[in-house]
């Protein structure tokens, strides 16, 4: 009795730079040339419009770390307010950061897009506007 043997199917593969490459890796590298792109991009443009910025004071309403998110990366959540709207947003922390939740911080905002902004952890805890 003989065994039917197949054959293993060939993954495409294509050329490229003098490499051959699977449709698999073509992708799975797109994407994460796509990735870097896009990262650079936003941290550049953040940059970029936090040049024309305003100050304001920012009220810490969370600490802690987002499960599935930067594991283990120590987070908080800040708001504030620009034009009687008021922004949440959320901000990575330094680990051994004395702030609690209540406390107050400097904020930078863009002037052209509020929703854009920074701590400025350095400057430490202020007090709060009434």
């Amino acid at each position: 009795m003989q065994k039917n043997k197949m054959k293993p199917v060939e993954q495409p593969t294509y050329k490229f730079l003098g490499f051959r490459i699977s449709r698999y890796s073509a992708v799975q590298n797109a994407i994460m040339f796509t990735l870097f792109v896009v990262g650079i991009y936003g941290y550049f443009h953040k940059k970029e419009m936090l040049k024309d910025y305003s100050i304001t004071t920012g009220t810490v309403v969370w600490i802690g770390r987002t499960p599935g998110k930067r594991v283990g990366q120590p987070e908080c959540k800040y708001e504030y307010s620009v034009n009687g709207q008021v922004i949440r947003k959320t901000s990575v922390r330094p680990e051994n950061w004395d702030v609690d939740i209540g406390d107050c911080l400097i904020v930078k905002y863009s002037n052209k897009d509020p929703e854009m902004s920074e701590l400025e952890i350095s400057k430490g805890k202020v007090a709060c506007k009434q």
